[in-house]
């Protein structure tokens, strides 16, 4: 009878085992299998530019860690003078491997000194800095 008590135990303590291996690797089993982590970047040129030059802003979106986001993956881009006027938003969708280029003219009346970029996919955010000269 002990000899079965004894084994009823360690199969007990077997499965509480288990279970708290699998609880404890829980949230990072649901991260890798479930979870996606997007991600965008943003690049300016030039650094330094004039009314009536054109900015040129390139980039990529990633659906996933190291998976590019499929064609067509909508962008929004912001741009904002040194004095916080933000210019009308310019709408850019993603080509092959993710990457996106628009090109934004700069307008008479937009303030010299640092400009940003905000550039949206996805719901993740990324900013560069131009100098209006």
């Amino acid at each position: 009878m002990n000899k079965i008590l004894k084994d009823v135990f360690n199969f007990f303590v077997d499965i509480y085992e288990a279970a708290i291996f699998v609880l404890w690797d829980l949230p990072e089993l649901f991260r890798k299998y479930v979870e996606t982590v997007p991600s965008v970047t943003v690049s300016v040129s030039p650094a330094s530019l004039d009314i009536g030059q054109s900015l040129t802003i390139t980039g990529v979106v990633n659906s996933d860690v190291n998976i590019s986001a499929p064609s067509s993956t909508p962008v929004s881009i912001l741009i904002t003078d040194a004095a916080g006027n933000a210019q009308p938003a310019i709408a850019a969708t993603t080509g092959t491997n993710g990457a996106y280029t628009a090109t934004f003219v700069i307008p008479t009346g937009f303030a010299s000194g640092t400009a940003t970029v905000a550039v949206t996919s996805l719901g993740v955010t990324a900013t560069a800095t131009f100098r209006r000269k």
